[in-house]
């Protein structure tokens, strides 16, 4: 489904009829800029980071990132290191969180399991210990002993090991360091994540092959 956009292309491009057999607006979200103005105002009232819109010029695609992000749904975005990638992913799972969304965020590493969960500290998130949980272990018999909170940061080392009914739980999943989805462990995680409608990736490097 991920490549709906270049199919309609190509059809249109032979002169080839098509149509859908699902309902194609279930594709996309109606979210308008003013939408999101006053919710940065929200979650990030309690920061020294602030989230720039259009009219201010700096910094301009970390908006766009996280509108685009909840518009279609489904994206891969290149993101240099200090690009402030962070704060576009806090964004955004935050807006998901208020469509009640379960949130699986695939980090490369333990550090950066620590590193995401103590900037969503940082940009003021309340409640964060309620909606925010961290799994490092492959086997980890404090995970076990209760149901996983609303939004999970993990390695994907971490979660190879887990069932596919332990994915179905989410309705969205954010890959940092997407490049490295290549991996096969990484591809069965995605592929057990089948109920997630939303699969966003960041990457400070894009491959140069288009197939890539």
């Amino acid at each position: 489904i991920g490549l709906l956009p270049n199919f309609i292309v190509f059809c249109q491009n032979f002169s080839y009829k098509f149509k859908f057999d699902f309902d194609f607006n279930s594709m996309s979200n109606d979210i308008k800029q003013e939408d999101l103005d006053s919710f940065y105002e929200e979650i990030l009232k309690d920061s020294k980071d602030k989230l720039t819109i259009k009219d201010t010029g700096e910094r301009d695609y970390q908006n766009t990132v996280v509108i685009k992000s909840i518009q279609n749904k489904r994206a891969v975005y290149e993101v240099g290191t200090g690009g402030g990638k962070s704060l576009s992913i806090y964004a955004i799972i935050r807006f998901l969180r208020v469509m009640k969304k379960r949130v699986l965020l695939v980090v490369p590493n333990i550090g950066l399991v620590e590193q995401m969960y103590s900037d969503f500290s940082d940009y003021g998130w309340q409640g964060l210990p309620r909606e925010v949980e961290k799994l490092y272990a492959r086997y980890s018999a404090d995970f076990k002993k209760h149901d996983p909170k609303p939004v999970l940061i993990s390695t994907w080392q971490s979660l190879i090991e887990r069932p596919p009914s332990f994915f179905k739980e989410f309705d969205a999943v954010i890959v940092d360091e997407t490049h490295l989805a290549k991996c096969t462990s990484i591809q069965k995680i995605l592929k057990m994540c089948s109920k997630a409608e939303y699969r966003i990736g960041f990457t400070g490097t894009l491959p140069d092959e288009k197939s890539d």
